[in-house]
């Protein structure tokens, strides 16, 4: 089973270390093409049903630009933090399944083969991490749920895959990695942006001033 993580894309109120960048409006557009993206690497993937758990209001009826047949079904995220979150998310898609994996909306060069790796990891490991090389992670995967192993992690740090994995060892948890990701949470983040990034799902008005505005940025770089 697989599970993505997401915020319904507000403008500022997501991507908001990009909006210096981008502004407000783009950076909920990047975020937008961003988690449609990502969900459509899910759904091809081949490796079971997709659940997209959200936080943030939909009052913009956002949830209608999604392909019903994309996901099985679509959850609230529940808790405090971003660790009682997954633990609860896991908690509910191991009642029923061997083997979850969950991804945030951030890693746009998640490919179907990372999914696999982090799938086949998991039948000799309790846990499987898809580093991202901040020091956090894109991917986590479980086969056994555990209640708290999460809490202690000090979240939107360069520590949290290293406290992540001291956390997995002292609660029992045997555990793995694959290769590390790039994600995209700042402005120097952009150059990870995959080429093919141009082909933006979102309206089209918005689609060409954020490609636009891409494009700047790539050329000041250079």
């Amino acid at each position: 089973m697989l599970i993505q993580f997401a915020r319904v894309p507000i403008a500022g109120q997501v991507k908001t270390r990009l909006i210096p960048a981008l502004g407000a409006h783009l950076a909920a557009d990047l975020h937008c093409s961003m988690v449609l993206r990502t969900l459509g690497t899910l759904g091809s993937s081949g490796l079971g049903p997709v659940q997209l758990w959200l936080t943030g209001d939909d009052a913009g009826g956002w949830l209608s630009q999604i392909d019903p047949g994309a996901v099985l079904k679509t959850r609230e995220q529940v808790g405090s933090n971003l660790g009682e979150r997954m633990e609860a998310a896991f908690a509910h898609g191991l009642l029923d399944y061997e083997k979850v994996v969950l991804v945030g909306s951030d890693a746009p060069a998640i490919t179907q083969d990372y999914l696999q790796q982090a799938a086949a990891a998991l039948d000799n490991t309790d846990v499987v991490f898809g580093p991202a090389i901040d020091g956090g992670y894109v991917l986590l995967g479980m086969r056994r749920a555990c209640a708290g192993w999460l809490q202690g992690v000090s979240w939107g740090t360069s520590v949290v895959l290293e406290q992540s994995q001291s956390a997995a060892g002292c609660y029992g948890l045997t555990h793995a990695s694959l290769e590390a990701l790039p994600d995209i949470d700042v402005a120097e983040d952009l150059r990870w942006l995959p080429q093919d990034f141009r082909s933006l799902q979102v309206d089209g008005t918005q689609a060409l001033a954020l490609s636009a505005r891409l494009a700047e940025l790539a050329a000041a770089r250079d």
